[in-house]
This record gives C-alpha cells, structure tokens and sequence, in this order.
C-alpha cells in the first residue's frame, strides 16, 4: 500500500515539476532533468523505506540503528560537499539519495534480522519486490511522459489537471499489473472493491 501511495505522488511530481514551475515563475527556471530525477529518488526512497524506521522505533532499536545514523550523516555531508564542488546542486542531491540508500539498506537488514528475525531468503525476496516496485516506478514515470508530451491541449492549466489524473490512473493501473499476483495486494483490491460496493 506505501508503494501505491508512493506512486501516486512520486509519478506527477517528476511529469509534472516543470510544467508548474513554467505556470508558476516561467519556463526559465524548470529544473534540470538530474535534478528532477535525484528529487524523485529521494522523496520515493523516503515513502518506501520509512517502514523500517516505524519498525525500529516501535521495537526501540535505537541503538542497533546507530551506526546506520552515523554512517549515512558522513555519506550525505562528504558526497554534499564533493558533488557540489563539482556539479552544483545535482551533486548536493546525489549526496542525500546515497544516504538515503544507506538507511535502506542497513535499516530493513536490521528490521529483517533483529524485527523480523527473518533469514536471507526472505530479505532476499524483499529486494526483489523492491526493484520490480523501481521497474513498474520508471514504466509509469516514462509512459506518463509520453501521455503529457501528446496530450492536444493547448490550455496549460488545462493540461497539467488532465496529465494529473494521467498520471494517477497510469500508476494504479501499472501497480496492479506488476503485483497482480501479489495475495496483499489482491485482497487490499478486494477490500476496496467491496467498500465501494457498499456505498
């Protein structure tokens, strides 16, 4: 359900940023295309892997997440300041994704070993999951491009509500397709179908 939600968000803000900054303060300053990708990385990151802190916290490992603070803080600040030296705010950006990666990876090992207390195989399975979530993530980003850059609307702001609603019908549709064969995900589908039915 977070990879839904995730998507729904994360799929129209990275079609549709410049569109608004266009509408907003003018087309001189859309961003460029590294920035948009690293923003969308990092807010995806942010939604996906935040429940393995809500894991951490309620099963109070706080210490056992200490070095994964600590490491990911020496990541972001040491990458931050490199990569903006040498490719401006892009670079401050790529800083914040590695570290965000980091607190994926060394938060769901210790959710998966010390939560979960799960063997590899299941942590395996759940990286798996992950980069089919990235791949349906990049096929709804990219065909939502497409849909935008064909829509015949000359009317911007008409555009960019009917690219919106592109953009979320895109993602739960691929969603569904990519975790078709998911049991949670057919009975959260089942669920709603039914609580819609009721009403």
């Amino acid at each position: 359900m977070r990879v839904l939600i995730a998507m729904m968000i994360v799929v129209p803000f990275c079609v549709l940023i410049n569109d608004f900054i266009a509408m907003w303060v003018g087309a001189e300053y859309i961003l460029p295309a590294s920035v948009v990708v690293l923003l969308v990385m990092d807010l995806y990151i942010h939604f996906v892997h935040s429940v393995n802190v809500d894991f951490i916290n309620a099963a109070g490992l706080f210490r056992e997440d200490r070095d994964n603070e600590i490491i990911a803080a020496v990541l972001n600040i040491t990458l931050s300041i490199l990569g903006a030296k040498t490719i401006g705010l892009a670079g401050v950006l790529l800083g914040t994704v590695v570290s965000q990666m980091w607190f994926w990876f060394g938060r769901s090992y210790v959710v998966f070993k010390l939560c979960l207390q799960a063997d590899k195989e299941d942590y395996l399975k759940y990286w798996l999951k992950n980069i089919v979530d990235g791949i349906a993530l990049t096929v709804s980003i990219v065909f939502c491009a497409y849909l935008n850059s064909r829509l015949p609307i000359t009317n911007g702001y008409l555009k960019f509500v009917c690219s919106g609603i592109l953009c979320e019908a895109v993602s739960v549709a691929l969603f569904g397709v990519f975790h078709f064969g998911d049991p949670e995900v057919r009975k959260m589908l089942k669920y709603l179908v039914n609580h819609i039915g009721k009403r």
